[in-house]
């Protein structure tokens, strides 16, 4: 959806006379020993208040929740061991982390008057599960010239009735500085304290994060930094392990890399080893050292892990998200935030293991790594212990590593179940893949001394196949173990060199001797295991050789929503069904629901068909397989499927988009309407000629007399002559004689017209005649219907200039002031309803169907969905959406004679994805739409968008006036160009789980979203305002994205399964990164207001218009006034529409009321 003006909140406060709070208070929970907050205490006339603030965690980007139970001291110097007074000089951090002293004599004469003292921690006071760190390494970031600082800090003269913290930047502050360079004490004013180190995860195999330091500094050493983590990964093949990957430089993702990745990849087998290598093949370098991101990355993950694994060669030199820092030095509030945000992965359950490789990292380096992870360093022989590893270089990196994930493997047997295709024979076990869940496995064993067996263990979902026996050898060193599998009905054992196992030594990679046992029903091996083994052996199964397979598939149209089976849908709609196989044959036609028998289970089959549709007047949207073996899919043809069991099923639905029912259309005969009401204040002599024209002729006034009678149902009647002399459309001339008709469509209104005599002249001119259905919103406003009755049809002009353009002089201004008489609702509630149920006075004919394309534009290919002919209209979606949102404002537009152009935007559904985080900004946007219509061979366009694609609308025309002759809005306002960073207003105002932030981390919300594109769709369409009531969408601390919203008990009137097929046909092909382009758009929110820093100020020069629904979530996020204000930006509108009982989605949800006011708006622009 938006980027909402919370996003922009200073900007948009400033501008609108508002103010928004400066700091956002810590909203965590205090962590610690137990201490009631309490406020701080007020100085007198004889004391002085020096208070300190505590952190622990990480709550969000730039926030740290309070930590209790801390104790400080006042020294009277900063090598001093004990505090200068044990009554008032300490202090214990309360609940919200707050430690306070309060100073006795600093009057004038007093012992303490201007007096200075040193804050340290008293030694051994860090709260159970929490460790101090009295000294830090600062110093240049190369690591040269380190200094072990103490962390301590000199407090300024005091003085009576005085307060001085931490957080203060002024006078009365100290530890805060925004002062780098070679001030290394610069502190960001929290104390911190670091968290216990959990304790290492027990057992063979693991879940972890590796994160990669990839700033500049590693230099050359990048293919010794990709082969360290190749080695960690072979090491952790043929066990129970999945890793996820994350990268840091001077931001998390590194500024070099696309993307971290979270979600858990399996490593259990070598495909899947090589395939999380190949994650990282590409990675480049970045600048900068920022471990707070790096670390706040894996915080904010979804997945929990067991381990952390960090990789760096250098010292932090950046911190927060917007990289703060001088990027060349290591000072304490680099460090700080480093500590906060690990602080916050420890408190998930994670163990951070930090590696420092190189010259950067020696020495007293060692200080900062053991702050970040844990007190205990490596020494050669604490392996499972170490917190934080030093090495020279990455290859002795990778080697610890190794050897620290094998030494928990030590005496255990991993077992890896592989299942292969069952089109491999015999001992072939190409493209086998991990089991799924179930497979189970005995392991036993006769030798004495050995205890923890028998033992069974089961494979899980985990995406492995594996499981580990890790027995204890008590009296023995070594012995025999026996594994046997639970065979599965079904399946058949392969045996790769006639072994029922293939074992091999984790720590060398050479084979280990396996002995077969067991029955073909129980098949088992028998290895010999040392306790300092450690092995690994998979098995093959096969789906058993069953008879032949078979192929059905059935069909059946969605035509406007209507659904029919095959057979039965309307005559001109036909398809043509088509398989492959069985074995390799190629495709020939198949009978819908009809078997293709002689497949073999394992054997691949694509489904495709043909498709004619006779009705120009009707498209084809989507043709979709729904229905496959039994689950719900949204699949697009053709689709190869796999047969897994004897009796593959599918279903296709082919979704259909019409304008006009597909019916034959009877001839009407024309009847004479009663002659027109002259004006009752201005009677006009029929026969008044027009300026240079001469009388009107015959034919002239004929078509002034007489119009058409009503059509049959999807009838259409012919129109002759000329049009009227009146200007065709009567928004041109407002009086109080047409205002009740006007009414009626648009609902009560205040307008102020101007027209002129000039104007209706103009108007007058010849034009070809086109017909419109009775009823029709363009009826409503052309001047034949006058003196006539409801639903007979009319003749109204074709798209020549003369008909819709040159309106100047006829500017308008429409503000609805209530919701009464507003028949376009009804009606479009009825044309909803099917396409029998269809309104007549609703249809327009199509000149050409609905045609898809590609383009390429500005570095990216777009798709586009195109109709009509004319002056070029681009109709621009939001999120998560596509072309499809704007369904059905094609035909009305197309027909009213526009060339109507819907694109799917940079990143969604099927146009191109670029990688790169910063290719999504506003710039890249609006290049894309400027390119697109030089690409479409036009000179200006009308640029309409929705919710993200209103924003790209409004840029667009401030940007590039020339490009754009008119502007529409819908949902969004035109927001300030620029302003201070978003994201910080955001945070400020909503806090972390405000989505907009949410979506900050790259992969989480993807993979939330990704995980069931349907359903993800179906309730953010849905379930934005539930209730109809507006509000900001957070996401509860702890929470995901999805839990906020409801599923919904059924589909609103607006939105059909055949709506949600069509959208999640276009975002399921694009799997983990279905979303991910269109989150890519809110990634840049900070990165755009410093782009368009030079446009703060402009206003947009083109006719505009702006349309909302009352009940959309952006009225929470821009009170009224602010939206006065925003409105002035628009020198030139038009008007502005407020839809009742209308949410987010505002074209999909009032389609009629929509199509009007665009039409309107359309017919009263310039060349």
């Amino acid at each position: 959806m938006m980027r909402t003006t919370a996003a922009l909140a200073a900007a948009l406060a400033a501008a609108a006379g508002l103010t928004l709070p400066a700091v956002a208070h810590p909203d965590s929970m205090p962590t610690g020993r137990a201490a009631a907050a309490r406020a701080v205490p007020a100085p007198t006339a004889d004391t002085s208040v020096v208070t300190v603030r505590v952190g622990g965690d990480r709550t969000g980007a730039r926030t740290v929740g309070p930590l209790a139970g801390v104790e400080l001291g006042l020294f009277a110097a900063e090598t001093d061991t004990a505090p200068v007074n044990t009554t008032w000089a300490e202090c214990v951090s309360d609940a919200a982390g707050d430690c306070s002293f309060t100073v006795p004599d600093t009057a004038a004469g007093g012992t303490n008057e201007g007096r200075s003292f040193w804050v340290k921690q008293l030694p051994g006071t860090a709260p159970a599960g929490w460790y101090a760190n009295p000294v830090l390494r600062t110093g240049p970031g190369s690591g040269s010239g380190s200094i072990a600082q103490a962390y301590a800090f000199p407090t300024p003269a005091l003085t009576a009735g005085q307060t001085y913290s931490s957080t203060d930047s002024g006078p009365n502050g100290f530890m805060l500085s925004s002062t780098y360079g070679t001030n290394y004490p610069a502190s960001g004013g929290v104390w911190q304290n670091s968290r216990a180190n959990p304790a290492p995860p027990a057992g063979c195999g693991m879940d972890a994060a590796v994160v990669l330091d990839l700033s500049a500094s590693v230099g050359s050493a990048l293919p010794q930094l990709k082969a360290a983590t190749d080695t960690l990964v072979n090491a952790l093949t043929g066990t129970p392990s999945r890793l996820a990957l994350f990268s840091f430089d001077q931001a998390s993702p590194s500024t070099s890399v696309p993307a971290n990745h979270p979600e858990l990849h399996p490593v259990s087998t070598p495909a899947g080893a090589d395939a999380f290598k190949q994650l990282y093949a590409d990675w480049t370098l970045g600048k900068g050292t920022n471990w707070d991101q790096g670390l706040w990355a894996v915080a904010q993950a979804a997945e929990h892990y067991q381990a952390v694994f960090v990789i760096t060669d250098g010292n932090p030199t950046r911190f927060a998200d917007n990289a703060q820092g001088d990027g060349s030095n290591t000072h304490f509030r680099d460090v700080e935030n480093g500590i906060f945000s690990a602080n916050a992965v420890k408190a998930e359950g994670s163990r951070v293991i930090a590696l420092g490789v190189g010259k950067g990292v020696e020495g007293l380096s060692g200080l900062n790594l053991r702050a970040v992870s844990g007190p205990t360093a490596y020494d050669g022989t604490n392996l499972t212990t170490a917190d934080y590893f030093q090495t020279t270089d990455f290859q002795t990196a990778g080697e610890q590593l190794h050897d620290l994930v094998l030494t928990r493997c030590r005496g255990s047997i991993s077992v890896v179940k592989q299942l292969v295709p069952a089109t491999t024979s015999g001992e072939d076990t190409t493209g086998a893949v991990p089991a799924g869940a179930g497979w189970t496995f005995d392991a036993s064993t006769a030798t004495g001394g050995i205890t923890g067996l028998p033992a069974t263990e089961t494979t899980t979902d985990d995406g492995t196949g594996s499981v580990t026996f890790q027995p204890s050898f008590t009296g023995t060193t070594s012995g025999q173990i026996t594994v046997q599998e639970q065979q599965h009905g079904g399946y058949e054992l392969v045996t790769p060199g006639g072994r029922n196992a293939t074992c091999t030594d984790l720590d060398t990679g050479q084979p280990v001797d396996a002995v077969n046992t067991g029955t073909a029903a129980a098949p088992g091996f028998t290895v010999n295991l040392s306790s300092t083994d450690a092995v690994s052996c998979v098995l093959y199964n096969r789906p058993a050789a069953t008879d032949t397979a078979d192929v059905t598939v059935t069909k059946s149209w969605r035509i406007n929503g209507v659904e029919y089976a095959e057979g039965s849908q309307p005559d001109g709609f036909t398809a043509d069904l088509t398989l492959t196989g069985p074995g390799t044959a190629p495709a020939t036609p198949q009978p819908w629901g009809v078997p293709r028998p002689g497949y073999q289970v394992g054997e691949a089959v694509t489904i495709d068909e043909t498709t004619g549709i006779a009705d120009r007047r009707c498209a084809l949207a989507f043709a979709l397989i729904t229905t496959l073996d039994g689950s719900r899919t949204a699949l697009r043809l053709p689709h190869t499927a796999q047969l897994t069991d004897r009796h593959l099923t599918a279903h296709i639905t082919n979704v259909v988009l019409c304008v006009t029912l597909p019916v034959p259309l009877p001839t009407p005969t024309p009847t004479p309407t009663p002659p027109r009401r002259p004006h009752p204040r201005r009677a006009r002599p029929p026969s008044r000629p027009t300026p240079g024209r001469g009388p009107p002729t015959t034919t002239q006034q004929a078509a002034r007399t007489r119009a058409p009678d009503p059509p049959a149902r999807g009838g259409r009647p012919a129109c002759t002559g000329r049009p009227p002399r009146q200007p065709p459309f009567v928004r041109q001339y407002i009086t109080q004689r047409n205002r009740p008709r006007v009414d009626r469509i648009l609902g009560p209104s205040t307008y102020r017209p101007r027209t002129s005599t000039a104007t209706r002249r103009r108007a007058a001119a010849p034009t070809a005649l086109v017909w419109a259905g009775a009823g029709r919103r363009r009826q409503s406003w052309s001047s034949p219907s006058r003196g006539r009755r409801p639903g007979t049809p009319t003749c109204v002009p074709a798209s020549t200039p003369s008909s819709r353009r040159r309106r100047r002089s006829a500017a308008w201004t429409w503000r609805p002031t209530g919701r009464e008489g507003n028949s376009l609702a009804r009606r479009g509630r009825c044309r909803r309803e099917g396409l029998e149920a269809r309104c007549p006075d609703e249809e327009l004919e199509l000149s050409d169907s609905i045609e898809h394309g590609q383009v390429e534009v500005n570095g990216v290919r777009l798709h586009l969905a195109e109709q009509g002919e004319g002056p070029l209209v681009l109709l621009l979606h939001g999120f998560p959406e596509s072309w499809y949102s704007w369904r059905h404002q094609f035909g009305p537009l197309a027909a009213a004679g526009y060339r109507v152009v819907a694109p799917d935007q940079r990143g969604y559904a099927r146009s191109s994805r670029p990688e790169a985080v910063d290719a999504y900004t506003l710039l890249h946007l609006v290049g894309d739409v400027t390119a697109l219509i030089g690409e479409l061979g036009a000179r200006r366009a009308v640029v309409v968008g929705h919710d993200w694609g209103a924003l790209v609308a409004w840029a667009t025309a401030a940007l590039r006036p020339d490009l754009v002759r008119g502007v529409v809005g819908l949902s969004v306002p035109p927001l300030p160009m620029s302003g201070p960073p978003p994201l910080r207003s955001l945070q400020e105002a909503y806090g972390e789980g405000f989505y907009q932030v949410y979506f900050q981390e790259p992969g989480r919300a993807d993979a939330e979203l990704a995980a069931d594109v349907r359903t993800s769709l179906r309730r953010i369409l849905c379930g934005v305002q539930p209730d109809g009531v507006p509000r900001p969408w957070v996401v509860p601390r702890g929470g995901r994205l999805l839990d906020t919203l409801p599923e919904p008990e059924r589909l609103p009137h607006w939105l059909t399964e055949a709506d949600l097929d069509a959208f999640t046909a276009d975002y399921a092909p694009h799997g983990r990164h279905a979303f991910t382009g269109g989150l890519n758009w809110y990634r840049n929110l900070d990165r755009n207001a410093e782009l368009l820093a030079p446009f703060a100020d402009l206003t947009i020069d083109v006719p505009a218009l702006y349309a909302a629904g009352e009940q959309d979530l952006v009225n929470a996020l821009v009170p009224p006034e602010a939206l006065a204000h925003l409105l002035g930006r628009l020198p030139r509108l038009h008007g502005h529409l407020r839809l009742p009982e209308t949410g987010h989605w505002t074209q999909q949800e009032r389609p009629a009321e929509v199509n009007a006011a665009l039409l309107d708006f359309l017919a009263h622009l310039d060349d």
